[in-house]
């Protein structure tokens, strides 16, 4: 599957770079879909989760499933404050003390939802301003959806670049520019344009689905 994908892509090229098997930069898709969402990327002893949008039960077992120590997250970043994105990470952070990554406006939109976070462990980051954990470098970056202030991120080590943009209604050229040179880049489609116009869901959400706030096209 593609997590399995992006691990051996991401492997194969940490060898042609002459990296150690512990350097190379790994990545999961835990989960995708409106059902929830949340990945993971490792790389030199760094580990982040991206988005938490399952049960925190959920998420230990699919981590379990994948060798990752919840204990060792280093940080929880959060693209944005939808309920598939959001839903265990109060949970999940309070549980294992782990510090939360969300910008200002992401902040403000789910801060009434997710429950208390301990002061030491809310961090605001500006988006497109570079965080470094470790030998790993995360940049974020604007996409276009309907939440206050969604992003994707960039994953980047000493040779190394993955990229993440999902829930994003059209691929700008500031996505563009900033998914630029990945070795490894996870885009989300989810629908076919005819057979969502046909479909049975209400227009209103074939709009919201459809416009430049919603979400990829297959053929996009």
């Amino acid at each position: 599957d593609g997590s399995v994908a992006a691990y051996i892509i991401a492997a194969a090229r940490g060898r042609q770079h002459g990296l150690g098997e512990r350097e190379n930069m790994r990545f999961s898709i835990l989960a995708s879909g409106s059902t929830g969402n949340a990945a993971i990327v490792q790389s030199g002893g760094t580990t982040i989760m991206i988005d938490a949008g399952l049960s925190a039960k959920k998420l230990e077992q699919l981590m379990e499933a994948r060798g990752v120590e919840p204990h060792r997250i280093d940080a929880l970043l959060v693209t944005h404050e939808h309920a598939d994105h959001i839903r265990g990470l109060g949970p999940l952070a309070r549980k294992y003390d782990l510090p939360v990554y969300a910008n200002a406006g992401t902040w403000k939109a789910m801060e009434n939802t997710i429950g208390e976070i301990d002061d030491r462990r809310r961090h605001v980051f500006e988006t497109g301003k570079p965080i470094d954990f470790g030998s790993l470098r995360v940049e974020s970056f604007a996409i276009s959806h309907d939440a206050a202030e969604p992003v994707g991120f960039s994953f980047s080590d000493r040779s190394l670049k993955l990229s993440l943009a999902t829930d994003l209604g059209y691929v700008s050229p500031n996505v563009r520019e900033h998914v630029t040179d990945s070795d490894v880049l996870v885009l989300e489609s989810n629908h076919d344009i005819e057979m969502l116009r046909i479909g049975r869901y209400p227009w209103n959400i074939k709009r919201r689905i459809l416009g430049d706030t919603g979400h990829l096209s297959n053929h996009a």
